[in-house]
């Protein structure tokens, strides 16, 4: 509907509504695959359902959404304390569990990242 308010924005609203649902598909996906780590970490602390983990660490996840801390650090391991404490979980272990999927999720690709853009300006320059 924005897209059609628009006359230059109209060219790309048919495009727009082909890929949608493809990016809605993985947006959700990414989701689910995040809430699958986050309760195999979790459960190496502490036997806990999937729903209870998915609810509390989407919960926790909200804080991302919050512009306040780089990438969300500290704040989301904050959020994770709280939300975790009623489960048993100690506030050590959820630390552990955030900068756990923090590293596999975003340290780790941001490292393959960096070396294939440094060995591309090596071999352009």
């Amino acid at each position: 509907l924005i897209l059609g308010m628009k006359q230059q924005w109209k060219a790309i609203q048919k495009p727009y509504l082909q890929q949608a649902p493809k990016m809605m598909s993985l947006q959700i996906a990414n989701t689910l695959i995040t809430y699958l780590q986050y309760w195999l970490i979790l459960n190496l602390f502490i036997p806990i359902t999937w729903l209870n983990a998915c609810i509390r660490m989407g919960l926790t996840q909200f804080s991302n959404s919050i512009p306040i801390t780089i990438a969300g650090l500290g704040l989301r391991e904050s959020f994770a304390i709280h939300f975790l404490r009623s489960t048993g979980i100690n506030a050590e272990q959820a630390v552990s569990a955030t900068l756990s999927l923090f590293l596999i999720q975003d340290v780790l690709p941001a490292l393959v990242g960096a070396y294939f853009l440094i060995r591309t300006k090596r071999i352009a320059g």
